[in-house]
């Protein structure tokens, strides 16, 4: 019998990690699953790791690349998953013993095309709970897109906490985007799709490892910006249209965070800041942003212009 979820896991340099993952999902109160551990030309033993599972436990498959980072790996799992669900978990987090128990029955109960949990981020000894707190239990996808692209949302565009249906996942990750690759696939699905169902219960925990504004990572921020200005462009040409607006505002906000976090004649400061150069003027023609925050970004903006970090 075939299994009701695919799961895909891809397994990168993460033996100190690895174990609590798969063992989370080996004692999942929903059984019928497979597990594609798909390692990306690990070098620490995380290969050894993920073979043990796969002899104790016949769903874990255990299959070895070259490395060809994240994107590839998730695709290569995609290509065999044979499950009706896709789920994807990242190998240094975990999950609720109930994480797919949950998912399916909802995603089922509900008639849904896409099931979303909420969850926890662990970042040293800080727990942060992120749930969103909607009434609805399934939205239409103008109302799901509604939450996801403002600012504070806690729904966020993270593959992790979601479950999707295999016949709608029209296109895999594109394999050119080194950072938003999640929003890129995330965005493309829903447009194939009528209505998602919400889980309110925190079910998936993810790990973060290290910081965030460091200057490597805010040079691969500014890739993410590029997914989102293309998210802009596909929205405005879509039958969602009329969150036009909305989506630029969400897409302004990041860059301006980023911009804000360089340090001054940066590499990511340069290219920032000519971004906005480009975006300014759409900005303030944006109806989504009162008059008081279109004064704060240019504020913002001229001041971490001058000053720098």
């Amino acid at each position: 019998m075939n299994p009701i979820v695919s799961i895909i896991i891809p397994v990168y340099n993460v033996k100190n990690y690895l174990k609590r993952c798969l063992e989370s999902i080996r004692v999942q109160t929903f059984a019928n699953f497979e597990v594609l551990m798909i390692d990306d030309g690990s070098i620490d033993g995380s290969d050894e790791i993920i073979d043990v599972f796969a002899e104790l436990d016949e769903r874990f498959c255990a299959l070895h690349y070259a490395n060809s980072g994240v994107s590839v790996a998730r695709n290569r799992g995609l290509q065999k998953a044979i499950g009706t669900y896709i789920s994807f978990i990242d190998a240094d987090d975990w999950v609720h013993p109930k994480f797919l128990e949950r998912l399916v029955e909802t995603i089922e109960n509900e008639c849904a095309d896409m099931a979303v949990c909420g969850y926890e981020r662990i970042y040293g000894d800080q727990i942060r709970s992120h749930v969103e707190k909607n009434e609805a239990d399934k939205l239409l996808v103008t109302q799901f897109l509604t939450l996801l692209f403002r600012p504070d949302s806690e729904v966020q565009w993270y593959v992790w906490n979601k479950l999707f249906r295999s016949e709608y996942i029209k296109k895999y990750f594109d394999e050119e985007i080194h950072m938003g690759e999640d929003i890129d696939f995330v965005m493309d699905y829903i447009l194939n799709i009528n209505n998602v169902a919400m889980i309110r219960d925190r079910l998936y925990y993810y790990f973060q490892r290290s910081g965030s504004a460091t200057r490597s990572n805010l040079e691969k921020l500014l890739d993410t910006m590029k997914v989102e200005r293309k998210i802009y462009d596909t929205i405005q040409q879509s039958e969602y249209y009329q969150l036009s607006d909305r989506v630029f505002h969400w897409y302004f906000d990041g860059l301006m965070w980023i911009f804000c976090q360089t340090e001054k004649k940066s590499s990511a400061f340069i290219s920032a800041k000519a971004i906005i150069n480009k975006e300014i003027k759409l900005m303030l023609k944006c109806r989504d942003l009162d008059i008081l925050h279109k004064l704060i970004y240019l504020y913002m903006y001229s001041r971490h212009s001058a000053l720098g970090k």
